[in-house]
């Protein structure tokens, strides 16, 4: 079981990053076909800005001179010049490269299509990947690991992310050992630990997402949960004697309704007593139950809602997003609602405002940004899916109602905060589709246009490749 649960953490990761490359890529081909766009430097600098992973573009002639640039790393913009690496990465539509070194020891990725004239190759453009220790590396929003347990290597088994920074572009030893596309097996990691390992490559790079699970911490965690059952059935039969040895002679039918309470708790139902159904000498009992009751009650709604809530803005994340799409498709299915409208949002300038304002002022930025939409939308209807991006699900409201609400969203965000502007994507059903699960890839096309000019509000059915 671990070893499958391991495979499919991987195979979602490998996901991400290919979803992630196609958002790239769109760009770089969007770059690759405009002439405009290449000639002029200021735009190519806002187009930069619209993915944050890559560091720098570069615009080469067939020749592998630059002739454009835009950003900070202009060493491993050189570097790409080298004749033989340029050959290579110019004929092939998408390329993607495994970890390279520039002369000075920066490690990099680049990612580059060609660019076209009369059917001939005549340039490339260039997106480059910054992997050095000192900067946020490109991956972190792609792969969610705090202690080391999920990485990624290239094709050649080369180090891109892990905890250990410091090791990027070095081969790992566990490379060698996995096989296909996906799957799983028993490994062991540098400190010799037995761990459950699985994999998944990443679509068209040869790139492997590894998640390695230690048998030891498996069996941690097995242990807890047995000591913990253990103390609470030990409790539990304490309690369950004490009532019988004391009343079970001249009380039995309260003491049985007792038993079915306290093991009704083990099944997961924390359903209170009413003391005014027990003698007097059970009240007491019934009060201490009750109030037991309450505490793990309580205790189980703040985990269950801490799961599905965003811990900075307070909105619903992803997951919940998930789940609560899926509800609304068997809603629909059922004919118990018509109409459901899908914004997707994307603050514009966050990321200026908040490397020069500080993070600080970044987690002000979003906070804001979520009252508003919460004031216009309502709470139970915002969901922040990661850095500056979330998205609104609303129930019977047609496409009309969600584009003038959309636009309420828009004006508040320009007048309430500073530095920032919003754009935002609008898909509607049954207006653009039959499905509640197209809504979301709709709502993502609307808002790619939407960013083009930024400060937007765009209707899928105005996308110019929607239809």
């Amino acid at each position: 079981m671990m070893l499958e649960i391991s495979k499919q953490t991987a195979k979602h990761g490998s996901e991400q990053i290919e979803k992630d490359f196609g958002r790239i890529y769109k760009t770089l081909d969007k770059i690759s076909t405009d002439e405009k766009i290449r000639d002029n430097k200021e735009l190519l600098d806002e187009i930069n800005k619209f993915i944050p992973e890559v560091d720098a573009l570069l615009i080469l002639d067939e020749n592998g001179e630059i002739l454009a640039f835009s950003g900070t790393n202009n060493e491993a913009a050189a570097d790409f010049k080298d004749t033989k690496y340029f050959e290579q990465a110019v004929p092939k539509k998408a390329y993607t490269s495994d970890v390279r070194i520039t002369e000075t020891g920066k490690k990099v990725i680049y990612m580059s299509v060609p660019v076209l004239k009369n059917g001939s190759i005549s340039g490339a453009v260039v997106g480059i990947m910054d992997l050095s220790d000192n900067g946020e590396n490109s991956f972190e929003n792609s792969i969610f690991s705090d202690d080391g347990s999920v990485f990624l290597l290239d094709a050649g088994g080369a180090l891109i992310y892990g905890a250990d920074s410091g090791q990027v572009g070095e081969k790992n030893k566990v490379f060698d050992k996995l096989r296909g596309e996906s799957g799983s097996r028993m490994t062991s990691n540098a400190a010799g630990e037995k761990c459950f390992t699985g994999y998944s490559k990443v679509d068209g790079t040869g790139w492997l997402v590894v998640v390695n699970t230690p048998v030891t911490d498996i069996i941690k965690n097995r242990d807890i949960v047995i000591g913990e059952m253990l103390m609470l059935f030990i409790l539990e039969n304490i309690v369950f004697i004490a009532i019988a040895v004391y009343i079970i002679k001249r009380y039995t039918r309260s003491t049985e309704q007792l038993i079915t309470a306290f093991n009704s708790i083990k099944e997961g139902n924390y359903k209170k007593l009413n003391a005014s159904d027990y003698k007097a000498e059970f009240r007491k009992i019934v009060d201490v139950y009750n109030a037991m009751v309450r505490k793990v009650s309580a205790e189980h709604s703040n985990l269950s809602r801490e799961a599905n809530i965003d811990v900075l803005t307070h909105a619903y994340n992803r997951r919940a997003f998930d789940k609560v799409l899926h509800i609304i498709d068997d809603e629909v299915n059922n004919n118990a609602i018509e109409k459901v409208g899908c914004l997707l949002l994307d603050l514009d300038h966050f990321k200026e405002q908040n490397d020069s304002r500080g993070h600080l002022s970044g987690d002000k930025i979003l906070q804001e940004a979520v009252k508003i939409m919460e004031a216009v939308m309502g709470e139970r209807s915002v969901f922040r899916f990661g850095g500056d991006e979330f998205a609104i699900l609303k129930r019977n409201m047609d496409e009309k109602a969600m584009l003038q609400t959309a636009e309420n969203i828009r004006i508040e965000v320009a007048e309430k905060i500073e530095g920032c502007t919003i754009s935002i994507g609008v898909a509607s059903l049954p207006g653009d589709t039959q499905s509640v699960y197209d809504l979301f890839p709709m709502a993502d096309k609307a808002l790619y246009a939407s960013k083009i000019h930024r400060n937007t509000v765009t209707a899928y059915r105005d996308v110019d490749d929607g239809k």
